[in-house]
């Protein structure tokens, strides 16, 4: 193989490993950040968003006055920062949701932060089962007469019923951005990198 040949095949080995990322990047309170001031609803924000697995929660802040405080459920309810997964504190910290579930946030830098409002439930919902095909028309014979399908397996499961999903809110959308991931990002500049245009 010469010299190029290598270069695109690792190049289309690279990108077909890689692909695009559909991964998106939600900041906190969107450009109001991660604050008391103003009162900002986060369960409203955060109603207001579809997240997914592999997408980035980022929090905005200064650092002088707030933090970041991943908690379980109960302590999200009470606003108890004593017992956390994880803190930051940074004041441009992210967070990638790696499964569905919830994830709880709060601030405890300052005395009643929490209590005022600052603390987001993020929710991400199971990825849906892969969508059944449509059943198979019915064969038609040499004759012209169409033959009947097969009755259906008893040991298949039940298709669920029919549904639509809602289209996403119109917020949603133009603040999330998708983007390629720094690996991937990485790997695409190395392997442009080999052909030194």
């Amino acid at each position: 193989m010469s010299q190029i040949d290598g270069k695109m095949f690792f190049l289309a080995v690279i990108l077909i490993i890689c692909g695009v990322s559909n991964a998106a990047v939600f900041t906190v309170g969107d450009s109001r950040g991660w604050t008391t001031v103003g009162h900002i609803n986060y369960k409203t924000w955060a109603a207001s968003k579809e997240f997914h697995v592999g997408d980035t929660i980022l929090f905005e802040y200064p650092k002088e006055f707030h933090n970041v405080v991943r908690v379980t459920h109960e302590n999200f309810n009470t606003c108890n920062g004593t017992s956390p997964y994880q803190v930051w504190n940074s004041g441009n910290d992210s967070f990638t949701i790696q499964n569905s579930g919830h994830y709880f946030f709060i601030s405890t830098l300052l005395e009643n932060q929490c209590e005022e409002g600052q603390k987001v439930d993020i929710r991400v919902p199971k990825t849906p089962p892969p969508k059944a095909s449509p059943p198979q028309s019915p064969a038609t014979s040499p004759s012209g007469n169409v033959a009947p399908l097969p009755p259906p397996s008893s040991s298949a499961p039940p298709l669920p019923p029919p549904s639509s999903p809602a289209p996403a809110p119109e917020s949603a959308k133009s603040d999330a951005t998708r983007s390629w991931s720094k690996l991937e990002l990485v790997f695409v500049a190395f392997s442009l990198s080999l052909f030194r245009f």
